[in-house]
């Protein structure tokens, strides 16, 4: 899926309402945003990727826009006179159920042939707290779970990356933001990696070399 299609509407009660928040041009970009991000998704429409809901953090890695705007977007469009945005409970034949934040289905309230419609079960399954591999300890500013053998994984995934530095340098931006927690800290050190990979890697014999300005002899 390489485009979606939005409607060329704007009389609608939802679409007022967003044009008159505060934030209504984030809010409307993150909508965007989120459609196209959910239109590419395993099941489309849905904002699920391997079995984990996508939340304002992986949708700032993957599109590059703020996290807060995401956030913002979340709230306003999921809210009963807009409803752009729908949380749903899923059946297990069908999606994922989780404890805090269960998925987003884009649902189709502007004219738009983008959502998907999920069964749910008549009495939802009982839900349960995820665990995840690798936790952070904000407390004792420190990793819990974070194992030798992700580490060398992750040399091999990434080669041109020092994964015990940026592991180190991830480290003290969790300690540094300690308003910004991250539950899903292996998806977060991943992400990290993966942007420094990107960069061209932090092991110095991958670095571009520059050539020394002056007179050649």
């Amino acid at each position: 899926m390489s485009w979606v299609p939005f409607s060329n509407k704007h009389d609608g009660n939802g679409f007022r309402r967003i044009a008159n928040h505060k934030d209504s041009c984030s809010i409307f970009a993150a909508w965007v945003l989120i459609a196209q991000v959910a239109s590419k998704c395993p099941t489309r429409g849905l904002l699920v990727e391997d079995n984990q809901e996508l939340l304002s953090e992986d949708l700032y890695y993957k599109t590059g826009f703020p996290q807060q705007s995401f956030d913002i977007a979340f709230k306003v469009l999921s809210a009963p006179k807009i409803n752009w945005l729908e949380k749903v409970q899923v059946s297990s034949t069908g999606s994922v159920v989780v404890d805090y934040a269960k998925p987003l289905e884009l649902q189709d309230r502007t004219g738009q042939d983008i959502s998907i419609t999920a069964e749910s079960d008549e009495t939802p399954p009982r839900q349960t707290r995820r665990v995840y591999s690798i936790e952070f300890d904000y407390d004792k500013e420190e990793f819990l779970g974070l194992k030798p053998s992700h580490q060398i994984e992750w040399a091999e995934a990434y080669p041109a990356v020092d994964v015990p530095v940026e592991v180190k340098r991830a480290r003290q931006w969790l300690v540094s933001n300690p308003k910004k927690r991250k539950k899903d800290v292996r998806r977060f050190l991943v992400n990290w990696l993966g942007r420094a990979q990107e960069r061209g890697g932090s092991i110095p014999s991958n670095r571009p070399k520059r050539q020394a300005k002056g007179t050649n002899w």
